[in-house]
């Protein structure tokens, strides 16, 4: 979003915004990020699901939300109203403490792993995979 942007620069922050890319080189890309945003806007994207929050998450970066309820159980991100100042807030709080960068890193790693471990079982089953 163009606001986000200007956020961005106003906080000297490098960022890239790209186009589509391959698959199998978006996990480099995402890794490369220093804070991850996701925001949602609107009944259509109600229905999404939490996958940017994983994505983020799997490559320990923090991030900051739209307050909306594909996030509502995601950890290691700061979840926000879709207000200019509230995403400033947030997004200002992670640039300026370090530890609260950390903190919060680390907690998205432990929740996707987490995640991983119950989940993995339930799919060998399902699929009849031994392992």
């Amino acid at each position: 979003s163009p606001d986000i942007a200007k956020l961005m620069d106003i906080y000297k922050v490098r960022y890239e915004c790209s186009g589509w890319v391959p698959f199998e080189s978006w996990p480099h890309i995402v890794s490369s990020f220093d804070i991850g945003i996701a925001p949602l806007s609107g009944v259509y994207d109600d229905r999404r699901s939490s996958l940017k929050c994983i994505e983020y998450g799997m490559a320990s970066i923090p991030s900051v939300v739209t307050d909306a309820s594909p996030y509502d159980d995601a950890l290691g991100c700061i979840k926000v109203r879709n207000k200019p100042k509230d995403w400033e807030h947030a997004i200002a709080s992670l640039i300026d403490d370090n530890e609260k960068w950390r903190t919060l890193a680390t907690l998205g790693y432990a929740w996707v792993s987490r995640m991983i471990r119950e989940a993995v079982p339930t799919y060998e089953k399902a699929l009849g995979i031994s392992v």
